[in-house]
């Protein structure tokens, strides 16, 4: 009698789980279908052609001025399905036809390169792949945390938002860096508990991306610092595994785990220099420009000092000693100043540097309320079973 109860709860299970991930990759081609219907009816995006441009002079020509905020990750996915239908002119540099980005990619594309809002179709869509696995990355995260329902309900509202279905296929680094900040956070958790390599790994990788995809990435280390400060204290189990053995460690005290973490992110910085100057294919320098013609961008001569900061002046050290590829720490600058100086409008008031509540009422203003309602629904559940689910989760 308690074999056939324990084969009935197997086969139960198992019916539970294939019906659980047969959700998961239906509400996944939902979301492809739905962000292939937005791009049907809509025309590309100002930043868009950007992008793409900069893809092109990046795969092509070498070259890394034409857009300088993202990162090479999110350009060359965009730009690789029209790398057959059209070819960036090496005479016809941004600077040497002392023109803006914005201008300048909208004549390379329709003027130069003759291409039709059709052949935008493929590089557009090929972005929907950052939106797909962040959907996938959040199911897996609130999967230990909500259960099967509270986790499909959770994806179900990432497929059907707004904000996603109309961000996502866009060929801007957005998504990726939304994606990869989320990846981020999840390996610094999985990181923290668990330290062995594969965990390293993966935490390597994710913030790597994290930060070829957008400049700004990097501001993600504050936040994996407090998680490792919390991590140090925390009453949970806190494991070293060693590598290529079965062997495990647990550590007890706080010293050991600060050790431990120490020599973690030590070791994922030197990999990550090794992935930076890859990324950037061993370049440490900007290809020289054939015709001369005027530099458009500011701080692309690094005995610039308009930037000014301790940041800054760290950044500026590294690329002019060339520990960090020059074109790099040239989109870190130019961020960091624009950053400084972003031109912002809300509630009818004009702002040179913007507005500190800019985000949170964007999001107020622009996110369905019956989505609200379920996110308010979502974290008052979470609260309730605090003692109980959350309290057993383990990322392993």
């Amino acid at each position: 009698m308690g074999e056939e109860i324990k084969k009935r709860q197997k086969m139960i299970s198992f019916f539970k789980r294939k019906w659980e991930i047969s959700c998961v990759w239906l509400l996944l081609l939902v979301h492809v279908l739905l962000c292939a219907g937005f791009l049907k009816s809509n025309y590309l995006t100002v930043d868009e052609p950007v992008h793409i441009t900069g893809g092109l002079e990046m795969l092509q020509n070498g070259g890394y001025t034409m857009n300088p905020e993202s990162g090479v990750i999110p350009q060359i996915t965009a730009a690789l399905g029209l790398c057959g239908k059209i070819e960036m002119p090496p005479e016809l540099t941004m600077e040497s036809m002392e023109k803006s980005p914005y201008p300048y990619s909208r004549y390379i594309l329709f003027e130069y390169g003759k291409l039709t809002e059709q052949d935008f179709l493929l590089a557009r869509l090929v972005m929907c792949i950052f939106s797909v696995a962040c959907a996938f990355l959040l199911w897996r995260v609130a999967r230990p945390v909500g259960g099967r329902a509270g986790a499909l309900l959770m994806l179900g509202i990432y497929v059907f938002l707004p904000l996603f279905i109309s961000n996502a296929p866009l060929a801007t680094a957005d998504m990726a860096a939304t994606c990869f900040f989320i990846m981020t956070l999840f390996a610094g958790v999985r990181l923290f508990r668990k330290y062995s390599l594969g965990n390293w790994c993966f935490f390597t990788a994710a913030s790597m991306g994290l930060i070829l995809s957008k400049m700004s990435g990097c501001a993600v280390a504050p936040v994996l610092l407090v998680l490792w400060g919390l991590s140090l204290f925390s009453r949970g189990r806190v494991i070293l595994k060693m590598p290529f053995t079965r062997r495990t460690v647990q550590l007890e005290n706080w010293k050991k785990r600060l050790a431990a973490g120490f020599l973690a992110l030590c070791m994922a910085a030197l990999a990550g220099w090794g992935i930076l100057w890859a990324a950037y294919g061993f370049r440490e320098d900007f290809p020289k420009v054939t015709i001369q013609g005027k530099v458009v961008r500011d701080y692309e001569n690094f005995s610039d000092h308009t930037v000014k900061g301790t940041v800054p002046d760290m950044m500026r050290f590294l690329g002019e000693h060339s520990l960090v590829p020059k074109p790099f720490a040239y989109g870190f600058l130019h961020t960091y100043h624009y950053a400084q100086r972003r031109w912002s409008f809300l509630n009818g008031e004009e702002s040179m540097t913007g507005f500190r509540s800019f985000f949170p009422l964007v999001f107020l203003y622009k996110t369905p309320p019956a989505t609200i309602l379920a996110l308010l629904l979502g974290c008052i559940c979470m609260g309730v079973s605090l003692k109980t689910r959350i309290g057993r989760t383990r990322f392993k």
